[in-house]
């Protein structure tokens, strides 16, 4: 998936002497002795750990946690992971806690997010190769943190600074709870996902647009024909399979 995007930053075919830096936003904190997570924080953690790895490349990454603290962070994470430290940690995509979660609290937790995510940024830019800059944003799960991410980019384009593309990595379980949401039979699912989604219109496929996504990793067929469903205008070359 890095390659994909180097080949539209390079259009001469050399090959890059910066770093190839990467920026993760979770939705589920990585696995720790005192607070378990989910498949998608186990996920997240070992594609960092991973994209490290390979020599040229660089991740960074945030997530929420209850437990953690930035303070506690080893001396070696301090620069590539920035905690969001919350005292309530929300339950997005856990259906059908999502219809519970009062609209306050979301406008609230998006926006703080949407400031440390903004000033992270800045930080890991301070430090990387003069010019270099965050040249790709995976955001796991492909809504709010598309959407605290969106109006990061927004934002930077107003102070007139890099706009690095947006890949959102779609788990099953939040494309369940959208299609809850279309079903008008189903009135336990109030349409919060589906009225966000369409307003924003994220996931057409205009370059044009700040914030747009700008390609999907599937993690399975079934996701991938859901996902086309729901977002017939999203361009289908840019749909990544990210099992065998």
């Amino acid at each position: 998936p890095c390659h994909f995007f180097m080949s539209h930053n390079n259009k001469d075919g050399a090959k890059s002497k910066s770093t190839f830096a990467i920026l993760q936003i979770g939705t589920f904190p990585w696995q720790s002795d005192d607070e378990p997570t989910s498949g998608s924080g186990i996920l997240h953690e070992s594609h960092h750990h991973a994209i490290n790895s390979i020599d040229g490349y660089r991740s960074y990454s945030v997530w929420p946690s209850i437990k953690q603290k930035n303070e506690g962070l080893a001396q070696n994470q301090k620069e590539q992971v920035r905690i969001y430290e919350v005292d309530k940690f929300p339950r997005f995509y856990a259906a059908p806690k999502w219809s519970l979660i009062p609209q306050s609290f979301i406008k609230e937790y998006l926006h703080n997010l949407e400031n440390l995510i903004y000033d992270y940024m800045l930080e890991i830019e301070s430090k990387l190769e003069p010019s270099n800059h965050i040249a790709l944003v995976i955001c796991h799960h492909p809504f709010q943190n598309c959407v605290a991410m969106a109006q990061v980019l927004r934002r930077r384009k107003q102070s007139g600074l890099n706009i690095p593309r947006i890949a959102a990595f779609v788990h099953g379980s939040v494309l369940k709870i959208f299609q809850y949401e279309l079903d008008s039979n189903n009135t336990q699912y109030p349409s919060k996902f589906c009225e966000q989604m369409s307003a924003l219109r994220l996931f057409e496929s205009k370059p044009s647009n700040v914030g747009n996504i700008d390609v999907i990793y599937s993690i399975s067929t079934d996701v991938t024909n859901i996902f086309t469903q729901m977002f017939p205008s999203f361009d289908h070359k840019h749909i990544i399979h990210c099992t065998p």
